[in-house]
Protein backbone atom coordinates (compact mmCIF):
# COMPACT_ATOMS: atom_id res chain seq x y z
CA UNK A 1 0.00 0.00 0.00
CA UNK A 2 2.68 2.11 0.59
CA UNK A 3 3.18 2.09 -3.54
CA UNK A 4 0.39 4.71 -3.68
CA UNK A 5 1.43 7.98 -4.62
CA UNK A 6 -0.23 10.94 -2.20
CA UNK A 7 -3.88 11.32 -3.32
CA UNK A 8 -3.13 15.23 -3.63
CA UNK A 9 0.18 14.67 -5.65
CA UNK A 10 0.23 15.60 -9.47
CA UNK A 11 1.20 12.57 -11.79
CA UNK A 12 1.63 12.22 -15.30
CA UNK A 13 -1.08 10.77 -17.71
CA UNK A 14 -1.63 7.31 -17.40
CA UNK A 15 -3.79 7.15 -21.25
CA UNK A 16 -1.14 4.51 -22.50
CA UNK A 17 -1.59 2.26 -20.19
CA UNK A 18 -5.23 1.81 -20.81
CA UNK A 19 -5.09 2.24 -24.67
CA UNK A 20 -5.87 -1.37 -25.47
CA UNK A 21 -9.25 -3.44 -24.60
CA UNK A 22 -9.46 -5.34 -21.58
CA UNK A 23 -11.22 -8.75 -23.92
CA UNK A 24 -14.41 -7.93 -21.95
CA UNK A 25 -15.87 -5.28 -24.02
CA UNK A 26 -15.61 -3.18 -26.81
CA UNK A 27 -14.16 -0.52 -24.62
CA UNK A 28 -10.70 0.44 -24.24
CA UNK A 29 -9.58 1.64 -20.65
CA UNK A 30 -8.83 5.54 -22.74
CA UNK A 31 -12.28 5.77 -24.20
CA UNK A 32 -13.88 4.75 -20.76
CA UNK A 33 -12.03 7.00 -18.69
CA UNK A 34 -13.19 10.07 -20.80
CA UNK A 35 -16.55 8.21 -20.92
CA UNK A 36 -16.61 8.25 -16.96
CA UNK A 37 -14.87 12.04 -16.67
CA UNK A 38 -17.02 13.47 -19.45
CA UNK A 39 -20.28 11.77 -17.48
CA UNK A 40 -19.73 13.17 -13.91
CA UNK A 41 -18.60 16.29 -15.01
CA UNK A 42 -21.53 16.57 -17.17
CA UNK A 43 -23.60 15.74 -13.91
CA UNK A 44 -21.86 18.04 -12.15
CA UNK A 45 -22.79 20.97 -14.88
CA UNK A 46 -26.28 20.56 -14.18
CA UNK A 47 -26.43 20.45 -10.81
CA UNK A 48 -24.34 22.53 -9.42
CA UNK A 49 -25.89 25.63 -9.43
CA UNK A 50 -28.90 24.08 -8.10
CA UNK A 51 -27.36 22.73 -4.93
CA UNK A 52 -27.58 26.23 -3.51
CA UNK A 53 -30.98 26.13 -3.07
CA UNK A 54 -31.11 22.13 -2.11
CA UNK A 55 -31.67 20.25 0.52
CA UNK A 56 -29.15 17.23 0.46
CA UNK A 57 -31.25 13.85 1.56
CA UNK A 58 -29.85 12.19 4.58
CA UNK A 59 -29.23 8.88 2.65
CA UNK A 60 -27.33 11.03 -0.02
CA UNK A 61 -25.08 13.36 2.52
CA UNK A 62 -23.22 10.54 3.19
CA UNK A 63 -21.52 11.07 -0.26
CA UNK A 64 -21.27 15.14 -0.18
CA UNK A 65 -17.78 16.61 1.57
CA UNK A 66 -17.07 20.01 2.50
CA UNK A 67 -13.55 19.73 1.50
CA UNK A 68 -12.63 20.63 -2.14
CA UNK A 69 -11.01 17.87 -3.53
CA UNK A 70 -6.87 18.24 -4.41
CA UNK A 71 -7.70 16.68 -7.51
CA UNK A 72 -9.70 17.52 -10.89
CA UNK A 73 -12.16 14.85 -11.57
CA UNK A 74 -10.61 13.59 -14.45
CA UNK A 75 -7.62 13.72 -12.31
CA UNK A 76 -9.65 11.18 -9.61
CA UNK A 77 -11.01 9.14 -12.44
CA UNK A 78 -7.20 8.48 -13.73
CA UNK A 79 -5.97 8.10 -10.33
CA UNK A 80 -8.65 5.51 -9.48
CA UNK A 81 -8.16 3.32 -12.83
CA UNK A 82 -4.50 3.38 -12.38
CA UNK A 83 -4.81 2.10 -8.69
CA UNK A 84 -7.54 -0.33 -8.60
CA UNK A 85 -6.72 -2.23 -11.63
CA UNK A 86 -10.03 -3.77 -12.59
CA UNK A 87 -11.51 -4.87 -15.29
CA UNK A 88 -13.26 -2.50 -17.71
CA UNK A 89 -16.73 -4.30 -17.01
CA UNK A 90 -16.51 -3.18 -13.71
CA UNK A 91 -16.10 0.50 -15.09
CA UNK A 92 -19.30 -0.10 -17.20
CA UNK A 93 -21.65 -2.17 -13.72
CA UNK A 94 -20.79 1.15 -11.77
CA UNK A 95 -22.38 3.04 -14.05
CA UNK A 96 -25.32 1.05 -14.62
CA UNK A 97 -25.70 1.41 -10.96
CA UNK A 98 -25.42 4.91 -10.90
CA UNK A 99 -27.97 5.30 -13.36
CA UNK A 100 -30.21 3.18 -11.71
CA UNK A 101 -29.87 6.14 -8.59
CA UNK A 102 -30.62 8.56 -10.86
CA UNK A 103 -33.44 6.83 -12.32
CA UNK A 104 -35.15 5.74 -9.03
CA UNK A 105 -34.20 8.58 -6.99
CA UNK A 106 -35.15 11.77 -9.17
CA UNK A 107 -34.19 13.68 -6.32
CA UNK A 108 -30.84 13.12 -5.52
CA UNK A 109 -28.30 14.79 -7.87
CA UNK A 110 -24.68 13.89 -8.55
CA UNK A 111 -22.47 17.35 -7.74
CA UNK A 112 -19.29 18.49 -7.23
CA UNK A 113 -19.64 17.86 -3.56
CA UNK A 114 -20.63 14.31 -3.93
CA UNK A 115 -18.87 12.76 -7.44
CA UNK A 116 -16.02 11.14 -6.44
CA UNK A 117 -17.17 9.46 -3.64
CA UNK A 118 -20.18 8.56 -5.00
CA UNK A 119 -18.47 6.92 -8.61
CA UNK A 120 -16.12 5.87 -5.81
CA UNK A 121 -18.71 3.61 -3.99
CA UNK A 122 -20.18 2.00 -7.15
CA UNK A 123 -16.85 1.71 -8.39
CA UNK A 124 -15.29 -0.22 -5.50
CA UNK A 125 -18.91 -2.56 -5.20
CA UNK A 126 -18.61 -3.15 -8.69
CA UNK A 127 -15.29 -4.64 -8.12
CA UNK A 128 -16.46 -6.46 -5.37
CA UNK A 129 -18.94 -8.31 -6.77
CA UNK A 130 -17.08 -9.15 -10.24
CA UNK A 131 -13.55 -9.42 -9.54
CA UNK A 132 -11.74 -12.62 -8.04
CA UNK A 133 -9.08 -10.39 -6.24
CA UNK A 134 -9.99 -7.68 -4.64
CA UNK A 135 -7.92 -5.43 -2.06
CA UNK A 136 -8.64 -4.34 1.36
CA UNK A 137 -11.06 -1.26 2.32
CA UNK A 138 -7.87 0.52 3.97
CA UNK A 139 -6.41 0.06 0.36
CA UNK A 140 -9.61 1.37 -1.38
CA UNK A 141 -9.60 4.26 1.00
CA UNK A 142 -6.14 5.41 0.43
CA UNK A 143 -6.87 5.38 -3.45
CA UNK A 144 -9.82 7.38 -2.99
CA UNK A 145 -8.32 10.07 -0.73
CA UNK A 146 -11.10 9.26 2.13
CA UNK A 147 -10.06 9.60 5.51
CA UNK A 148 -9.86 5.71 6.32
CA UNK A 149 -11.73 2.39 6.51
CA UNK A 150 -14.19 3.58 8.28
CA UNK A 151 -15.45 6.29 5.55
CA UNK A 152 -15.08 3.30 2.64
CA UNK A 153 -17.34 1.40 4.67
CA UNK A 154 -19.95 3.92 5.43
CA UNK A 155 -19.97 4.52 2.04
CA UNK A 156 -20.25 1.44 0.84
CA UNK A 157 -23.11 0.57 3.00
CA UNK A 158 -25.10 3.99 1.63
CA UNK A 159 -24.46 2.63 -1.79
CA UNK A 160 -25.79 -0.50 -1.07
CA UNK A 161 -28.93 1.04 0.34
CA UNK A 162 -29.29 3.21 -2.48
CA UNK A 163 -29.50 0.33 -5.18
CA UNK A 164 -31.49 -1.84 -2.84
CA UNK A 165 -28.30 -4.11 -2.80
CA UNK A 166 -29.28 -5.28 -6.21
CA UNK A 167 -25.99 -5.75 -7.70
CA UNK A 168 -26.81 -8.36 -10.47
CA UNK A 169 -26.93 -6.69 -13.96
CA UNK A 170 -28.97 -7.95 -16.65
CA UNK A 171 -27.15 -8.34 -19.99
CA UNK A 172 -29.20 -6.07 -21.95
CA UNK A 173 -28.70 -3.44 -19.16
CA UNK A 174 -24.68 -3.87 -19.15
CA UNK A 175 -24.82 -3.54 -23.42
CA UNK A 176 -26.38 -0.79 -23.06
CA UNK A 177 -24.56 1.32 -20.82
CA UNK A 178 -21.40 -0.38 -22.78
CA UNK A 179 -22.76 1.25 -25.72
CA UNK A 180 -23.74 4.62 -24.32
CA UNK A 181 -20.66 4.84 -22.77
CA UNK A 182 -18.68 3.57 -26.03
CA UNK A 183 -20.44 6.90 -27.84
CA UNK A 184 -19.99 9.20 -24.79
CA UNK A 185 -15.92 8.39 -24.43
CA UNK A 186 -15.22 8.23 -28.35
CA UNK A 187 -17.08 12.16 -29.11
CA UNK A 188 -14.44 14.99 -29.76
CA UNK A 189 -15.14 17.65 -28.14
CA UNK A 190 -14.95 21.01 -30.27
Amino acid sequence: MDNIERYDSPTGSVDSVFDTADGANSLTGYTLKKAISREMETFCYMNDDLESGYYCKRDFEVFSTARTSALPLKRFVERMMKYISCSNSAYVVAFCYIHRIMDHQKDLRICSNNSENLLFAATVTAVKFLEDCVHTNAFYAKVGGLSGCREMNRLEVQFLKLINFDLAVPAEEYRTMESYLSGVGSKELC
